[in-house]
């Protein structure tokens, strides 16, 4: 069995939304992260340093391995490979986040980072590969580092969401898929699934067809954005009211 093998020649088991591996690999990313965060907490200045950069390093290497791998087996192609999907801007921009520890950079990456590494880690978009193949582990590490990158901040750095950085984050994102649609426009692509559903299943499965569920994907998005906001807001608020 060649677990580097293309969509036409894997011969090993397709990918089961919710099956048996899914729900291990969600169940590991859970108790990874839960052991790296403690692990970070109790790590002095230096170690938390190296340890972030390493996460860093971790991003861009299995993001340059899949550019590897869809060139080796043929199928790297500009209107699937850019990074203009929320989870690949993720990438890059988490990995130059944990390099300098850019709390401006975190701004941004928190909302985007958490919200679109859970949905697609909910419903990952690796098509027929099931394990072992490269594609399978490859989507989980890369989606559970992206998730990583802002907990790590925000539990072993001590960053926070500042209190306009919501409707910064939204407007960032409205802003990145309006440039994303114009590109699709160009490309012939689907990035940011602004043209068309997923492939594969995903939460827009349930909304209506194209262009109809576009306002519905933003409202949704819009609103992980301001769950993943309220905690901070709840804590600011009982503060003001501790206040004397």
């Amino acid at each position: 069995m060649n677990v580097f093998a293309d969509a036409e020649e894997w011969s090993g088991p397709a990918f089961e939304l919710f099956g048996a591996d899914h729900r291990r690999m969600l169940t590991l990313i859970v108790l990874l992260e839960v052991l790296l965060l403690k692990r970070g907490r109790s790590a002095g200045p230096a170690a938390r340093r190296r340890r972030r950069r390493l996460l860093a390093s971790g991003l861009v290497a299995q993001e340059l391995s899949y550019h590897a791998w869809r060139a080796r087996t043929g199928t790297w192609r500009v209107d699937e490979m850019l990074p203009l999907h929320l989870c690949s801007a993720s990438v890059w921009l988490g990995a130059a986040m944990l390099w300098t520890g850019s709390h401006r950079l975190y701004q941004w990456v928190y909302f985007a980072g958490i919200s679109g590494a859970a949905v697609a880690l909910a419903t990952p978009d690796v098509g027929r590969f099931g394990a072992p193949h490269y594609r399978f582990w490859q989507f989980f590490a890369s989606h559970g580092l992206i998730l990583t990158a802002p907990l790590w901040m925000t539990f072993v750095e001590g960053a926070r969401p500042a209190p306009r950085s919501l409707p910064r984050a939204v407007g960032t994102t409205a802003a990145l898929a309006a440039a994303v649609f114009a590109a699709n426009g160009r490309l012939g692509s689907n990035y940011m699934f602004l043209n068309g559903k997923a492939a594969t299943p995903s939460v827009l499965d349930a909304l209506p067809p194209w262009p109809r569920y576009l306002p519905l994907m933003a409202a949704g998005i819009a609103g992980l954005f301001a769950a993943l906001y309220a905690p901070w807001a709840l804590a600011d608020a009982r503060a003001r009211r501790r206040a004397p």
